[in-house]
């Protein structure tokens, strides 16, 4: 009779460490963005100073010209981002009212975001 009472036991603390049911609804739409790849052929693309390779005279970055040239989609890179943070407070408003913020990539370092508000505007935005 104990090994029953301990296995009923057993059971009901193993249904404890059960996931949660899935909200009712079922799962959540996506509020993406408009697919204009078929007719915008340019990436615009934020990252850090001398993040990318660029060629021994300083003008070209080969991985971008061979991108380019093996998808057709032009790049506009910039490296305009000095610092996570700063880069993404100078962003942010623009995210969090769902404007455009002239970029459609940026590069920041490892280990960002690490606020909860940037965590927040993050997932608001995509």
């Amino acid at each position: 009779m104990l090994g029953a009472g301990a296995l009923g036991l057993g059971a009901t603390l193993l249904a404890g460490c059960a996931p949660p049911e899935p909200p009712a609804g079922g799962a959540a739409e996506l509020d993406l963005p408009e697919d204009r790849s078929e007719r915008e052929k340019t990436v615009r693309w934020a990252n850090w100073t001398a993040y990318l390779d660029m060629d021994d005279a300083g003008k070209t970055y080969p991985t971008l010209t061979a991108f380019e040239k093996q998808t057709g989609i032009k790049v506009s890179y910039t490296e305009d981002v000095d610092d996570n943070d700063t880069y993404f407070n100078k962003i942010a408003p623009q995210l969090r009212a769902k404007q455009d913020i002239n970029r459609d990539i940026f590069t920041f370092t490892t280990g960002w975001p690490t606020g909860s508000s940037a965590r927040g505007c993050a997932s608001r935005s995509s």
